[in-house]
């Protein structure tokens, strides 16, 4: 394995025409995985993962579920969820990014329109937290 500085002004293009071309040249032959596994392929593995949960239920003492909630950040493990739900269940997906940042998109793309929710958990960008200033706790 080799390891290349790409830099986040490098990363922030990653979506860019042409983006992929001088690795493509440097490595002949490579497949690139995208971002969170993407694509059809990505979201069709992430399915399994409701099938191994349903598998367990009944370790459990459960025989069912509500809901599944869980962070999307490409948004692909939620589109397989999705998918291998086919309607049962519905799926929440809490944004780990804004909503300008396509997550929105791609799950359509992968899941279609129906068996999720997505909410704004990003409160305005990538991994941000709200501080609240408070006295400070003596030592």
């Amino acid at each position: 394995m080799e390891m290349h500085w790409l830099g986040f002004g490098g990363y922030r293009n990653r979506h860019e025409p042409g983006f992929w071309e001088p690795w493509q040249a440097r490595y002949p032959g490579w497949h690139c995985i995208p971002e969170g596994g993407g694509g059809q392929a990505g979201a069709q593995g992430c399915g399994l993962i409701v099938a191994q949960c349903r598998a367990q239920l009944a370790t459990l003492g459960w025989t069912d579920y509500d809901a599944w909630w869980l962070a999307a950040g490409t948004g692909t493990t939620l589109a397989g969820m999705v998918l291998e739900e086919a309607g049962r269940h519905v799926v929440h997906g809490a944004l780990a990014v804004p909503l300008d940042h396509g997550v929105p998109e791609t799950v359509a793309a992968l899941a279609g329109a129906h068996g999720y929710q997505l909410h704004d958990a990003s409160r305005g960008g990538f991994a941000r937290a709200l501080y609240r200033q408070g006295p400070a706790v003596p030592a």
